[in-house]
């Protein structure tokens, strides 16, 4: 895959404009993020993407996943703020996202409606620890609730809800100690599909799972899945799979009597990139769905003049990255360098030291430091490497003396540890000497070397269950609810006794932690809810539930693959590329690069498996 080099363009606000001014005339309706390169800067400067519409004159779209206008969401806040008496938080308002995304923060929102943002200080006063809140205190949290709601509130409906389920072993044992009615309702076929209904026609969109308050494990009992029970009742899923793609692009293509192009997919809301990422190519996909498939066949003259032109526009024989059609030369080619040569024009000309002049350079660099230098200190310590085979061997033809390393006698060594005994006052750890590494290789193990200093050797404490099983309830007692395992210093030694710590929690008689289990298609709405949030497709460090979804999917980019979100793909480099970077960095440097001063070093060493054949295949590092 070709890679530009884009020099950064600095866009004043009225380029900006004039840019989307500009692409709403070509389009004749408003543009989308994706219609435009400078999209992400547009966000930027403008703080989001219908400011940036606002600025310009151009009519906002009104999506059915953002019913809302913003005098809406003001009075939505409001009324909010009313019924709490302060600010509500994000958490307490069920348009928090679309607050975030028309205001362009949830912040900004509670601003415009006149209300003071929740700001935490260095003096705010701390929160009420769990230790410090009693059974009571809960007890009376949950009736309060209850009285506000009008009905039996649920765990996550009650700021305390998780602490109470700590306390009192589940919500239904804490809603009995508030003396409330626990509701066990089976929700019929009939009933779900009613719910669902109802969401759809109020908030015009497609309900998400979290909208519903039922459990997952219905759907999946009664329909097989969520997104099965949404089609059930006669909606949308947000979720395509590969069939229903491809069905979507035969339909369009009936409809047009051709294959659509990018620009027509764009204005039918047909996204490329999602055909992309779940067949591999767009060519794949319209090959699976019995499309036909238009390809460019260059001849070899064509890509000269290509490779031709571009050396005359740049006034140099350009690298591969700088050719939009560089996978096609090199394999067509063989290599880029091949067809530079073809093409007649300059390559980078390889030098290479003669022994003499390397054991001069070394000499050179001995004068200037008033000593032998060390092989970090002298730039072509690579091609010293490939003809005298280590540093040694140079500083030998160079008549300079060689580093030795220190050889300890076993009473050396002995005598070391004594005196490191006698300035602590106690037998030494082993990290508190510097030749651990020697008397490890010495003696076997610290604890033989300290024997044969004749000192005291460190012993592990040995625990029996019924110790580490009163360590724990200690623990527990201490922080009021089941410890973890990395609040225990004795968890090592537990986990060797118990096998788990489930098991050692169930042997001292508290609350095991469950796991949440998810569906995939709830991990899938998590995705989608985090791509809406942030208005781009997530990273996996900014999702809480990155380790489940990469069991359940395999990895992070088949997880976004089936959420249909753009996949970060890694730039793959060809071994002419990489050689390419390394010979301009020498010509930058005018000598040969070290592997700490190229960025892609990691994809060197993947591709030449050693920096040295690397230098070697760029002509930097032969031998005579």
């Amino acid at each position: 895959m070709s890679r530009r080099n884009y020099k950064t363009r600095r866009y004043t606000l009225e380029d900006l404009i004039e840019i989307l001014k500009q692409k709403e005339k070509e389009l004749e309706r408003t543009p989308m993020r994706a219609d435009l390169r400078q999209a992400e800067t547009i966000v930027k400067r403008f703080g989001g993407w219908n400011k940036a519409l606002e600025a310009a004159g151009i009519p906002i779209i009104n999506r059915i996943s953002n019913p809302y206008t913003k005098e809406e969401l003001i009075k939505i806040l409001q009324e909010s703020a009313k019924v709490l008496k302060r600010t509500p938080k994000k958490s307490e308002i069920k348009q928090a996202d679309t607050v975030a995304r028309v205001f362009g923060s949830f912040s900004e929102g509670i601003i415009a409606a006149g209300l003071k943002p929740t700001r935490r200080s260095g003096n705010r006063k701390p929160y009420k620890s769990h230790k410090e809140i009693s059974e009571q205190e809960i007890i009376k949290e949950i009736q309060k609730k209850a009285l506000e709601l009008g009905r039996t509130p649920k765990n996550f409906e009650v700021n305390i809800g998780s602490l109470a389920i700590n306390k009192f072993g589940s919500w239904n044992k804490a809603l009995k100690k508030a003396s409330l009615e626990i509701s066990k309702k089976n929700h019929t076929r009939s009933e779900i599909l009613q719910l669902l209904q109802d969401y759809a026609e109020k908030n015009k969109r497609t309900p998400q799972q979290k909208d519903i308050p039922i459990h997952h494990g219905v759907y999946k009992r009664i329909f097989g899945s969520w997104n099965e029970a949404l089609r059930a009742a006669g909606l949308i899923p947000y979720y395509k799979n590969n069939q229903e793609l491809l069905e979507k692009l035969k339909r369009v293509s009936q409809e047009l009597g051709k294959v659509p192009t990018v620009t027509e997919c764009r204005q039918l809301n047909l996204s490329v990139a999602t055909y992309q990422r779940r067949f591999g190519s767009w060519n794949k996909a319209l090959e699976i769905a019995g499309l036909p498939i238009q390809k460019k066949a260059y001849t070899n003259e064509e890509l000269l003049k290509i490779l031709q032109d571009r050396a005359r526009t740049l006034g140099r024989a350009p690298k591969c990255n700088e050719v939009k059609q560089s996978y096609t030369i090199s394999r067509k080619f063989g290599s880029w360098q091949r067809a530079l040569e073809e093409a007649n024009l300059l390559i980078i000309k390889k030098y290479s030291y003669t022994k003499e002049e390397l054991i001069e350079i070394v000499r050179e660099k001995a004068k200037e430091l008033n000593r032998a230098p060390k092989s970090n200190e002298v730039k072509q310590v690579n091609q010293i490497y490939k003809k005298f085979g280590n540093w040694q061997r140079v500083l030998e033809a160079a008549g300079l003396p060689v580093f030795r390393r220190v050889e300890y006698t076993k009473e050396e060594l002995i005598e070391i540890i004594q005196k490191k005994a006698k300035e602590l006052g106690r037998a030494p750890k082993c990290c508190e000497i510097k030749e651990i590494n020697l008397l490890i290789k010495e003696y076997g193990s610290w604890n033989k070397a300290l024997k044969a200093a004749g000192l005291p050797v460190f012993k592990k404490i040995v625990y029996t269950k019924e110790e580490l099983i009163e360590i724990i309830q200690k623990k527990a007692k201490e922080l009021n609810r089941a410890p973890k395992s990395n609040e225990i210093k004795q968890a090592p030694s537990i986990f060797r006794a118990f096998g788990s710590w489930s098991k050692a929690l169930k042997a001292a008689g508290l609350p095991v932690f469950k796991k949440i289990e998810y569906t995939k298609e709830e991990l899938i709405e998590i995705i989608q809810q985090k791509a809406r949030e942030l208005d781009r497709t997530p990273k996996s460090t900014e999702i809480k539930q990155v380790t489940l979804i990469c069991n359940k999917f395999g990895s992070w980019n088949k997880a976004l693959e089936a959420a249909g979100l753009p996949v970060f793909k890694k730039i793959g480099y060809t071994k002419e590329e990489l050689i390419e970077i390394i010979q301009e960095k020498a010509k930058e440097l005018e000598r040969a690069p070290k592997s700490t001063e190229i960025k892609q070093v990691t994809s060197i060493y993947n591709k030449f498996k050693s920096w040295d054949k690397a230098l070697e295949a760029a002509g930097l590092h032969t031998g005579n």
